[in-house]
């Protein structure tokens, strides 16, 4: 049986004590100077080594264009110091996205990314001046099997999984028709994401999604 108990280490010592008891060799540095580097990433220098990772607050407007809550965290991340911030999820497709509150980017809404990603940089120059220059990174995604329509669930796939689908029946099966035109709507909003202002965009392909084909 493993051993587990709860834990509230305030302080480094106190983990390393509760480590030496459970006899694990935990590697530790006190000294953050390295999170503190510049690091060049496509010919663009990040100011630092902290990144804020991808994590959806299903607070956008009907159409896709981010929130005031949307714009409130990323001003948030961005005083918080990090040289990375990676934006969350935006559906490439209407018909791609989880929930009728997540990020989509469009032709139509392409003025409020582009406002989102400068308040977020500007938020970063006012709390660190002009040379901490964040990198901005959107993640596009397609829900697959978690898509939802008008808040219902309307899942999109390539073939039926008996552990994963109640029925068949519920599922609308992809054709190379669709597929081909996914593909052109991920390098579209990819586009996008370049005149908005983005530096860079993930393909999310994890979880279940449309391109983590299960």
């Amino acid at each position: 049986m493993i051993y587990h108990e709860p834990f509230d280490y305030e302080t480094s010592e106190e983990l390393l004590k509760a480590a030496k008891k459970l006899n694990l060799e935990l590697p530790f540095q006190g000294d953050l100077s390295p999170l503190l580097r510049k690091l060049e990433i496509g010919g663009k220098t990040v100011p630092n080594r902290m990144a804020v990772q991808p994590m959806e607050g299903a607070d956008a407007y009907v159409n896709g264009s981010p929130g005031e809550l949307t714009l409130r965290r990323y001003r948030r991340y961005a005083e918080g110091g990090s040289g990375l911030i990676w934006f969350e999820a935006a559906a490439v497709v209407p018909e791609g996205r989880s929930n009728p509150h997540q990020l989509m980017l469009n032709n139509e809404n392409i003025e409020s990314f582009q406002s989102m990603v400068k308040d977020t940089r500007n938020a970063a120059y006012k709390a660190y001046g002009d040379s901490h220059d964040i990198f901005c990174v959107l993640q596009l995604t397609h829900s697959g099997r978690y898509s939802m329509l008008e808040a219902e669930a309307s899942p999109k796939v390539v073939m039926y999984n008996p552990y994963l689908d109640k029925s068949a029946k519920s599922l609308h099966i992809l054709d190379d028709k669709e597929l081909d035109e996914l593909q052109e709507s991920y390098i579209e909003t990819a586009r996008l994401a370049y005149h908005a202002g983005f530096d860079a965009v993930d393909i999310k392909s994890c979880n279940g999604y449309r391109l983590n084909v299960i």
